[in-house]
């Protein structure tokens, strides 16, 4: 009988065991939506994270063969959301692969993460970077992530200029929660800059500053202060944001986390570009391109009048951003908005603020007969690179009958495709620039709607521009 109590004290002993262990597991909140940022400091690299509920303090651990670093992670509660954390991991050495882990206590682990600290600027090494560029990206139609996953493997800074997940805060957030959830496939592993779209302006742009925190640092060290425009260095490029939604959603902006007028874009921008483009002229080690980006370009400031059609009515104003561009020679400006992959000849844009204005002046002849070299380009060169996928589907319309549709870009793109893809950029050298747009669907109509499909994704489309004219430029 003695023998019969102990088996069942065991047993119950056991059974309490597998209880208390299974609510153990059941209570572990594992980090999730996990993406990283640069600072515009070498050495740095920073990432934010989320936890669906409050844990204890968490910690970002990352080590190398060469040695480890750690960060406490800043935490706050957000609705919806849950609970966003931001950690900064200093030291880091350049061209290193570090392994990082998040802990937030017991049991509550994010393992099996890593990246690839970028080569020193200025290094042979730092020529071989590549950026991937899109805009206008939400999970419905998508036909890109698991590419964008696998050229992560080999890519090593991703940018997404404008309108994120469709949208960050619908559905109570949960379509920003899936979204951010399904990108951290490449986003925990490279460098994830954003900037806004007119699809942020719901919430007053309020889960772009706060699921992006860790943008506040490139803000911070290139002097805008400002998460919604700013510049850093990558390589031989020096990249620049910029705010194109202020001028159609001024109130939203003046109400969102950090409000700003158009003055202080404007102000900032041009000091900057201004330091950039002498820096260059001053030292041949220095990033010799500059690269801009935003989420509408040169003929995207106004749209129809849905109460007076056909009319159509100005809502946005890039008229002060194409100036600033030419005067301290920007050499490529990467946009979206419109939701097809449209190239430019170099141009310069119309200073009047009006409905389908011509380009002031077009620079056909640094065109290659094949279309696909621009040498010493006298403009800046416009790539509309949007969407990887959404449901919004592409707006076909702006390629076929652009004589009707849009009248001021006839006869200005070599390349004009209705399709889903995401485009790749390299600087090899200081006077050559690579851009390749892979093509990844194209919609299809079925007895279900319209959807994407992977559709012709072998196709791609190419542009070299090309700057034998440095010295000349050194010497203005």
């Amino acid at each position: 009988q003695l023998h019969s109590c102990a088996m069942a004290a065991w047993f119950a002993l056991f059974a309490l065991g597998i209880v208390t262990a299974a609510s153990t597991l059941a209570a572990a909140v594992v980090p999730e939506q996990v993406h990283l940022a640069l600072t515009g400091q070498p050495g740095e690299m920073a990432l934010d994270f989320v936890t669906p509920t409050s844990v204890p303090a968490c910690t970002v651990h990352a080590s190398a063969a060469t040695g480890s670093v750690s960060s406490p992670a800043a935490s706050v509660p957000v609705p919806e959301i849950g609970v966003q954390h931001q950690a900064l991991l200093r030291g880091l050495l350049p061209e290193t692969r570090y392994n990082y882990s998040i802990s937030c206590g017991p049991g509550n682990m994010r393992s099996g993460l890593s990246f690839l600290t970028a080569p020193p600027q200025g290094s042979q090494a730092a020529a071989d970077l590549t950026t991937i560029f899109f805009a206008d990206y939400g999970l419905v139609n998508d036909v890109s992530n698991e590419a964008l996953i696998a050229e992560s493997e080999s890519a090593d800074l991703v940018i997404h200029g404008g309108d994120i997940a469709y949208n960050l805060f619908a559905n109570e957030s949960r379509i920003g929660n899936e979204f951010m959830r399904a990108v951290e496939g490449f986003a925990s592993k490279i460098p994830y800059m954003v900037v806004p779209g007119n699809h942020e302006k719901g919430d007053n742009f309020t889960q772009v500053v706060q699921r992006f925190n860790s943008t506040r640092h490139v803000a911070e060290t290139c002097g805008s202060n400002n998460q919604f425009f700013y510049s850093f260095d990558f390589g031989l490029i020096h990249y620049v944001a910029i705010m194109t939604e202020q001028a159609m959603f001024p109130d939203e902006v003046a109400n969102s986390p950090q409000p700003f007028l158009p003055s202080d874009q404007l102000r900032w921008l041009e000091a900057d570009l201004a330091k950039a483009d002498a820096r260059r002229k001053a030292n041949a080690s220095a990033p010799q391109w500059i690269v801009m980006y935003g989420h509408k370009g040169w003929d995207m400031d106004f749209e129809p009048d849905k109460k007076h059609l056909p009319k159509h009515k100005l809502t946005g104003n890039f008229t002060a951003f194409s100036p600033l561009a030419d005067r301290y020679s920007v050499d490529l400006y990467l946009t979206g908005h419109v939701h097809l992959y449209q190239r430019f000849v170099p141009l310069l844009a119309s200073p009047v603020h009006a409905v389908n204005q011509r380009p002031k002046a077009v620079d056909h002849d640094c065109m290659s007969d094949d279309k696909h070299i621009y040498t010493n380009p006298r403009y800046l060169t416009t790539i509309v690179a949007g969407s990887p996928g959404d449901q919004e589907l592409t707006q076909g319309f702006m390629c076929a009958g652009e004589s009707i549709i849009q009248p001021e870009t006839l006869g200005l793109q070599p390349v004009c495709r209705a399709a889903y893809g995401y485009g790749l950029l390299r600087a090899p050298n200081a006077t050559h620039l690579h851009w390749v747009w892979q093509q990844t669907g194209k919609p299809s109509t079925s007895d279900q709607g319209v959807h994407a499909v992977a559709k012709d994704t072998d196709y791609q489309d190419y542009l070299w521009i090309v700057r034998t004219d440095r010295d000349t430029l050194r010497n203005d």
